[in-house]
C-alpha cells in the first residue's frame, strides 16, 4: 500500500521490474512498456483495489512515471482530493506482481473556516419540546457521571475531510449555557466540567470529540478555535461555532417530582 497527502509535490511510490522467470532487472529501457493508473474508489472511505475496477470512481490522476536506470520506475502524482484510490500497473496487457495495489491520499492542510460539527438529529428524536432543539447540534443528558459529547470533522482547503488522525491538530473550547430547559425551573448554571479553554481529544479516525458534563438541562454553546504545532497556532473559528447542545432532563426522579397546573383532583 502506498500513501500520499493533498498537493504535496513530493507524492512518489516506485516499482520493480523482472523477467519471466521471476528474476529481478538492473538495467531500464522498458518505461513504455508500462501503463500506470491511479483511479479514485468509489467510496473515498473504503479501499477498492480487490475489485478493480468494478468499485472505482470518476477521479483519474494522471502520473508521471519515469525510468530510474537500475530496473526501477518511479511514478510521480498530485491530487486535490483525498481518500482510498486503487493503483493498476499494466505491462504487456497483463497486470505485474501486486497490482493493483491501495493508495490513501490523507486530507490537506486543515482549514478551519470549512471544518464544521456535523448535526446529529437522530438524539434528539425523544425530546417533545420542538422549539428546544432548534439550531442544536446534538442532544446528550444530564449527568454527573457521564460526558455530553459530540464531534467535529477537519477540512482542508479543497474541501476534503480529515479521516485519520493527523499530529498536533487539535481543537480548543469553551462552553458555557445559554438557555434553561421549560421543564426547568432554575436558571442554566453550574457543573460545568472541562468547561473553559479545554482541548478535543482526537480519535483515530481524525474526529475531533469534544464534551463536557451537565446536570442542568439546557441549551450549551461551545466556541470552537482550531490549533496547530501541538497548540501553538491558532488559525480561528470553525465554520459553524458556536455549537449548540441540548442537555435533556435524565430519568424521573420521585423525590423532584411535582403535581402541576389547576384543578389538579385525586
Amino acid at each position: 500500500a502506498s500513501q500520499g497527502s493533498v498537493l504535496i509535490p513530493s507524492n512518489k511510490f516506485a516499482f520493480r521490474s523482472a523477467d519471466a522467470y521471476g528474476n529481478f532487472l538492473t538495467v531500464g529501457g522498458y518505461v513504455n512498456s508500462f501503463d500506470v493508473k491511479i483511479t479514485s474508489c468509489e467510496s473515498p472511505n473504503v479501499p477498492c483495489h480487490t475489485d478493480y475496477p468494478q468499485k472505482t470512481g470518476s477521479k483519474v490522476i494522471l502520473p508521471m512515471v519515469g525510468d530510474l536506470g537500475n530496473g526501477y520506475y518511479g511514478v510521480e502524482y498530485n491530487t486535490t482530493v483525498s481518500g482510498y484510490f486503487s493503483i493498476a500497473i499494466i505491462s504487456n496487457g497483463s497486470y505485474i506482481h501486486n497490482s493493483p495495489s491501495q493508495l490513501f491520499v490523507a486530507a490537506g492542510i486543515t482549514f478551519a473556516a470549512t471544518s464544521y460539527a456535523p448535526v446529529e438529529s437522530s438524539s434528539c428524536s425523544d425530546v417533545l419540546l420542538t422549539n428546544a432543539t432548534k439550531n442544536v447540534v446534538t442532544c446528550a443528558v444530564a449527568s454527573a457521571d457521564a460526558d455530553a459529547k459530540f464531534g467535529v470533522r477537519l477540512v482542508d482547503t479543497y474541501g476534503n475531510t480529515r479521516y485519520r488522525r493527523l499530529a498536533g491538530d487539535q481543537l480548543k473550547y469553551s462552553t458555557v449555557s445559554i438557555a434553561s430547559s421549560m421543564l426547568n425551573s432554575n436558571p442554566p448554571s453550574d457543573p460545568l466540567h472541562l468547561a473553559t479553554d479545554a482541548w478535543s481529544v482526537q480519535l483515530d479516525d481524525g474526529l475531533q470529540e469534544i464534551s463536557f458534563r451537565a446536570t442542568v438541562s439546557g441549551i450549551y454553546a461551545s466556541t470552537i478555535e482550531h490549533y496547530t504545532n501541538n497548540q501553538q497556532n491558532n488559525t480561528g473559528a470553525i465554520q459553524n461555532s458556536p455549537i449548540k447542545v441540548f442537555v435533556k432532563p435524565s430519568d424521573a426522579y420521585a423525590q423532584n417530582s411535582f403535581g402541576h397546573g389547576f384543578g389538579l383532583s385525586v
